[in-house]
C-alpha cells in the first residue's frame, strides 16, 4: 500500500523521501512501550497489609508483570532529612545523623507532609515548626524538652543533645507512598517486589513509568538512536536522567503526551552534560501550584532559605548539555524552577570541557507554576526564549545571570519579573564579571499584560550590556522596567543598558492598584528613549512615569511621553549607612553600590551626613577600594555605626530631553542632589486635564533648566517652577535659561528666600493669558520674575500620651481610641508618598515611664487568606520604625517587623547592630489576632531596649507600613519615596502627657 505523499510522486521520489522522512509514529526508531513503559492512567483501590507484599486491587485493568507501580498511605518513610546552618543554610548542611529522632508517622493529616523545625530562641531553647513548607506556622517559641514532641499527623519528634543554636533548622518529608515494580499477578492480586509496612483498606494503585522510561533513555543513549514515547500519560517518581548524550526524546503530541511528577521529586529531564540534547511536544505536570507556593525562610541568624528545596519538581534542568533545544513543551504546577540551568561556565578566558552554549526554548509554556518559570542558576550561555507563554509563576517570568540571553516575542501575565541578573548568593564576588561581564540580554517584542502579579522587566546585580525595545505592557498593576544599581557583597551594578521603544499603559481599575511605574533608573550609563507610558483616564493613583536616582551617572533620558500619571518625571536622593568604622576616615556601609574596579570609585564624591531628616556635616571622598569594600575620606569625620548620609557625584552627566510630560498631577519633581551637569532640557510640560497642582517642575537640587516650555498651570495656587533647597538646606546654583513659562498663575514660587536669587538666570519668557509675550523678562528676569515665598509643611504627627489605665497586650484592639485624628496614624500612602485611596490600616499610640505602646488594625479584603512569617516581602506584615533622638547624630533606624501570626523581628536595613538586633527580640513583646475583614495587634517595646528617654515634647522620627499579600500592595503612614524605614522623611511620633 502506498503511502499517502507516494501516492501522487513518481516512484523513484517516493522511494527517495521514504529514506529521509521519519517515520510518523516512531520518530528516531525506538519507543519506550519496547521497553515495558505503560504510558497509562488508569489507577484503582487496594488493600495492604503490613509486612506483606501482596497487594489486593478492586480491578487489576491493564497492569502487567514488570511494570513500575505507585501505592499510597501503606509505606511510611522519612525522605531527605537534614539539619541546615546556623550559617548560610545551603553551605551548612548535613545529613540527619543522631541530632534528632523521628516515629509515629500515620498520614492522618495528609500522605506527604513537610516538616521544617526552626530553632528560634537560645536560653531557653526553643523552636518554630511548619509541615506547609512554612506558609503557616503551627508553633512558635516550642520549649525543646529533650523528649518525644507531637507535631501533625501522629508525628513525633524528639530533638537529641547536640550543639543546636538560633539559626539551625531541621526538614524532611513524611511520607506513606510506596514505589515498587510488580513481580506477578495473581488474578486481582499484586506481587511486588518491596512490602508495605502500613495494612490499608483504600490505598490508590497507580501506574510509575520512571524505572522503564529511564532504561530506554539509556538504551537509546547508548545506541545513538532517538526516543519516541506514543500518546499517554507517563507517572514518576524521580526524574529521568538523560547523561552524557545527543539525543532527541519526542512525544506524540504535547497535549496528551503527558509527563506527571506529582507523586516524585526532581526534574522530569535532567539533562547532564552531552553535546545535544532536544525535548519536543509534551505536557509535564507538578505537583504545586501557585497558590501553594512554597515559602521563604529567615532564619534567627538572618538568612534566608527557599522552602521549595524541601519538596522540588522541575520540568527540565540541564547541568552543562552543550546544545539545548526545548520546544513545544507545556508545564504546570511545578514547585522548582520549572525550566533550569545549573551548570559549568566560562571564568573569563578559563574555559571548562563541557558547558552549555546553547539552550533554546521555542512555543512552551508555564502555567499556574509555583516559583521561576525559566532560571540561568549559572553563567551558561544563549539562553533563548521564543514565542513562550508564562501565566502564573509565584516567583519570576525569567531569572538569571546567563551570558548571551534572548527573550523575544512571549507573553506574560501573574507572574514575577523577567529578571536580568540575580546571580546566585552563594558565589563570591567574581573577579571573571570583569573580563568577560554577566548577563548581556536582549529583551525584545514581548507583551506583558497587567492579570495577577505584574513584575515587569527587571535589571539587577551585574549584567552588563542589555537592551529592552519594543515591548508592550496592558493594563500594567506592576512598576514595568526597572534597574536596579542596588548591590550585595558578591554582586556589582549593572551598567550599559538601552530601554527604548516601549509602550507601558499603567490602567488598572481592579482591586487592589499597587503603587507602579513606567521605568525607574539607579544605573549607570543607561538610557531611556522614545518609550510611552501613560493612564488612560484621570484615575492615576500611585503611578509614576519615570523615576531616575542618584548614585547614576551617564543617564540620557530624552524623547518619552508620560501622560496622565500621579507622578510625571521624578528624581531621588541615594542614602546608605555606615555598617563598620575602619577608622577616622575609612568605613564599609550598605545602600550604595559596591563598584566595579574600572568605575570611578566614588573619587570626589560628596557625602551628606544626617541625623533624622536633617543634614549635620559634608565630607568628599577620597577613594572606594573594590577589595576591601570600604569608602575612606579626605578629611576625619566622626563616624559611627548606623550613621546615615547620601552621597552624589561631582558630575552626574544626567542629560533629560525632549521629553513631552502633561496631565501628571505631580509633573516633575527634581528632588536630587543634582549636578553641574545635570541638564533638564527642551522638555514640554503641560498641565492637561490634571487638577490641583501646586507645582509644574519642582527642583530641590542644582540643575540645568534650559530651553522648557511649561504651559497651562492656571489655577489659584499653581506655580511653573517651585524652588526649594536641597537636602542639605543650601541654596543650589542651577541654571534657569531660555525657557517658556505659559499661562501660569505663578510663575516661580520658592520654599527659602533668595534662592531663585542664587540661581544663574537668563533669557527666561513669560507669556499671558492673552498670549502676549513679556518681553522685559529677556533683558532682565530677576526685575521681571518676582518669585512667591512659600514655607514647606510640618512633618505629620501622632502623639503618643501617657497611659490612663495599664494596657493589656494580648492583640485585641477593641479598648484603643479609634477616633481622635491626632490620635490615629491613617495607613494611606505608597511608598512614593502618593495617595492609595481609603485607608488600609491605622495605628494608635501610647505610652507609660516605661514602654511605648503601639495598636494597630489591618484590614484585608473580604475573605482573603492572610500569610504569617518574617520573610516580609512574601507575607503579611507590620514594619515599625524609629529613630532615637537621644543618641548622637546619625543614629540608627530602628526597624520591627511583626506578622499576622505574632512572630516578629528586628532588621538590620537601618543600620542596627547584631546586639541591638539580638535584644530586641529578647525584650520587645508582640501580640497579633486575626478575624474577618482585618488583621490586629500591639506592640510593647521598652524605651531602655533602644535608648529612649521618653520626655513630654519630644518627638521621635517614626513611620509605619505595612505589606497586604492579597492586594500586593506596600503602604504606609508616610511615603518617603523611599523605604518606609527612612524615618528622616516620613512624620513624627510626639510624646505629650
Amino acid at each position: 500500500m502506498k503511502s499517502p505523499i507516494s501516492a501522487f510522486l513518481p516512484t523513484n521520489v517516493a522511494l527517495v523521501l521514504l529514506f529521509v522522512l521519519p517515520v510518523a509514529a516512531k520518530p528516531g526508531g525506538l519507543d519506550v512501550r519496547d521497553f515495558g513503559a505503560s504510558g497509562s492512567a488508569f489507577e484503582t483501590v487496594a488493600e495492604t497489609a503490613a509486612g506483606s507484599n501482596r497487594v489486593e486491587v478492586r480491578d487489576a485493568g491493564d497492569f502487567e508483570v514488570g511494570q513500575g507501580v505507585i501505592i499510597s498511605k501503606c509505606n511510611v518513610r522519612y525522605e531527605r532529612p537534614l539539619v541546615r546552618g546556623p550559617g548560610e543554610p545551603y553551605r551548612e548542611s548535613q545529613p540527619m545523623k543522631g541530632q534528632m529522632e523521628l516515629r509515629g508517622f500515620d498520614g492522618s493529616g495528609g500522605d506527604w507532609l513537610v516538616f521544617l523545625l526552626d530553632i528560634d530562641g537560645e536560653d531557653p531553647l526553643t523552636f518554630r515548626w511548619s509541615d506547609d513548607l512554612c506558609r503557616t506556622w503551627k508553633g512558635t517559641r516550642v520549649p525543646v524538652s529533650y523528649d518525644w514532641q507531637t507535631l501533625t499527623g501522629g508525628l513525633k519528634v524528639k530533638f537529641n543533645r547536640w550543639e543546636w543554636k538560633p539559626g539551625h533548622f531541621a526538614h524532611f518529608s513524611a511520607r506513606t507512598q510506596l514505589v515498587s515494580k510488580i513481580a506477578q499477578i495473581e488474578g486481582n492480586t499484586l506481587i511486588l517486589q518491596h512490602a508495605a509496612n502500613r495494612s490499608v483498606s483504600d490505598a490508590m494503585v497507580r501506574h510509575c513509568d520512571d524505572q522503564a522510561l529511564q532504561t530506554a533513555v539509556n538504551y537509546a543513549i547508548k545506541h545513538k538512536r532517538n526516543l519516541h514515547l506514543p500518546t499517554g500519560h507517563y507517572r514518576l517518581s524521580k526524574s529521568l536522567t538523560v547523561q552524557d548524550a545527543e539525543i532527541c526524546i519526542e512525544g506524540a503530541s504535547a497535549e496528551h503526551t503527558v509527563m506527571d511528577i506529582t507523586d516524585g521529586q526532581g526534574a522530569i529531564f535532567a539533562l547532564q552534560g552531552g553535546k545535544e540534547v532536544t525535548l519536543r511536544n509534551f505536557s509535564m505536570v507538578g505537583h504545586t501550584p501557585l497558590a501553594q507556593k512554597p515559602a521563604t525562610l529567615r532564619t534567627a541568624t538572618n538568612y534566608s532559605f527557599w522552602c521549595c528545596a524541601m519538596k522540588p519538581c522541575n520540568a527540565v534542568s540541564i547541568r552543562g548539555t552543550e546544545r539545548v533545544l526545548v520546544e513545544n513543551v507545556h508545564a504546570r504546577h511545578m514547585a522548582s524552577e520549572c525550566f533550569f540551568s545549573g551548570g559549568p561556565y566560562r571564568k573569563g578566558k578559563e574555559e571548562p570541557d563541557v558547558y552549555t552554549k546553547s539552550a533554546t526554548f521555542l512555543r512552551c509554556s508555564v502555567t499556574n507554576c509555583a516559583a521561576n518559570a525559566f532560571n540561568n542558576c549559572d553563567f551558561a550561555e544563549g539562553t533563548t526564549i521564543l514565542d513562550c507563554r508564562i501565566d502564573g509563576a509565584g516567583w519570576h517570568a525569567y531569572e538569571g545571570s546567563g551570558r548571551f540571553i534572548k527573550f523575544i516575542g512571549n507573553y506574560v501575565r501573574n507572574a514575577g519579573p523577567v529578571t536580568i541578573g540575580d546571580i546566585p548568593h552563594v558565589l563570591p564576588r567574581l573577579e571573571h564579571a570583569h573580563e568577560l561581564g554577566v548577563g548581556q540580554a536582549i529583551v525584545a517584542n514581548n507583551v506583558f499584560e497587567g492579570i495577577g502579579r505584574s513584575g515587569g522587566i527587571r535589571v539587577n546585580h551585574c549584567p552588563t550590556q542589555v537592551s529592552i525595545t519594543n515591548n508592550l505592557f496592558i493594563n500594567y498593576n506592576g512598576t514595568a522596567i526597572a534597574t536596579s544599581g542596588r548591590t550585595v557583597l558578591n554582586t556589582f551594578p549593572p551598567r550599559n543598558i538601552v530601554i527604548r521603544d516601549n509602550i507601558i499603559d499603567l490602567t488598572y481599575s481592579g482591586k487592589g492598584a499597587r503603587s507602579r511605574a513606567g521605568i525607574v533608573i539607579s544605573t549607570s550609563d543607561t538610557t531611556a528613549s522614545n518609550n510611552q507610558v501613560y493612564v488612560r483616564g484621570t484615575d492615576s493613583q500611585n503611578t509614576t512615569g519615570i523615576r531616575i536616582h542618584d548614585g547614576a551617572v551617564h543617564v540620557n533620558i530624552h524623547d518619552n511621553l508620560v501622560r496622565n500619571c500621579a507622578a510625571g518625571l521624578s528624581t531621588l536622593r541615594l542614602r546608605g549607612n555606615v555598617t563598620e568604622v575602619v577608622d577616622a576616615t575609612a568605613f564599609r556601609h550598605n545602600g550604595i553600590p559596591l563598584q566595579w574596579r574600572d568605575s570611578h570609585l566614588y573619587r570626589g564624591w560628596n557625602i551628606v551626613w544626617f541625623e533624622g531628616a536633617s543634614a549635620v556635616a559634608t565630607s568628599i571622598i577620597d577613594s572606594y577600594d573594590p577589595d576591601t569594600l570600604q569608602l575612606k575620606l579626605t578629611k576625619r569625620h566622626g563616624m559611627r555605626v548606623g550613621e546615615a548620609f547620601e552621597v552624589y557625584p561631582p558630575s552626574a552627566d544626567w542629560i533629560i530631553h525632549d521629553n513631552i510630560i502633561t496631565g501628571c498631577l505631580r509633573p516633575v519633581a527634581l528632588d536630587s542632589h543634582g549636578s553641574p551637569t545635570s541638564i533638564f532640557r527642551n522638555n514640554m510640560i503641560t498641565r492637561g486635564r490634571a487638577t490641583g497642582i501646586r507645582g509644574a517642575v519642582v527642583v530641590s537640587g542644582q540643575f540645568s533648566l534650559i530651553g522648557n516650555q511649561i504651559a497651562g498651570f492656571d489655577e489659584a495656587d499653581s506655580a511653573a517652577l517651585v524652588l526649594r533647597p536641597d537636602a542639605s538646606a543650601k541654596s543650589c546654583r542651577s541654571i534657569i535659561r531660555k525657557n517658556i513659562f505659559q499661562d501660569c498663575t505663578h510663575v516661580i514660587k520658592e520654599t527659602a528666600k533668595g534662592l531663585w536669587k542664587s540661581s544663574i538666570t537668563d533669557g527666561n519668557s513669560v507669556v499671558s493669558f492673552d498670549g502676549v509675550p513679556d518681553t522685559t523678562a529677556d533683558t532682565s528676569p530677576e526685575q521681571a520674575i518676582t518669585p512667591l515665598v512659600v514655607q514647606r509643611g510640618r512633618r505629620p504627627q501622632l502623639l503618643a500620651p501617657a497611659l490612663k489605665a495599664q494596657v493589656n497586650v494580648d492583640g485585641n484592639v477593641a479598648e484603643w481610641p479609634w477616633n481622635p485624628p491626632r490620635r490615629v496614624a491613617a495607613i494611606a500612602q505608597a511608598p512614593d508618598g502618593g495617595s492609595i485611596g481609603e485607608p488600609v490600616g491605622y495605628l494608635c499610640a501610647a505610652r507609660d515611664a516605661t514602654n511605648l505602646y503601639l495598636a494597630a488594625r489591618i484590614l484585608v479584603p473580604k475573605g482573603a487568606d492572610v500569610r504569617g512569617g518574617t520573610d516580609f516581602p512574601s507575607c503579611d506584615g507590620i514594619e515599625v520604625s524609629f529613630q532615637s533622638t537621644v543618641l548622637k547624630p546619625g543614629a540608627e533606624i530602628f526597624v520591627l517587623w511583626g506578622s499576622t501570626d505574632a512572630t516578629f523581628t528586628c532588621l538590620p536595613n537601618g543600620g542596627a547592630s547584631p546586639a541591638q538586633i539580638a535584644r530586641a527580640h529578647a525584650e520587645v513583646n508582640y501580640v497579633a489576632r486575626t478575624a474577618p475583614g482585618e488583621w490586629t495587634c500591639e506592640w510593647q517595646i521598652p524605651f531602655a531596649t533602644f535608648g529612649i528617654k521618653p520626655t513630654p515634647g519630644r518627638q521621635l522620627p517614626f513611620n509605619v507600613g505595612v505589606h497586604i499579600t492579597a492586594r500586593k500592595l506596600w503602604a504606609g503612614w508616610v511615603g518617603t519615596q523611599g523605604a518606609f524605614y527612612e524615618v528622616g522623611n516620613a512624620g513624627e511620633l510626639l510624646f505629650t502627657e
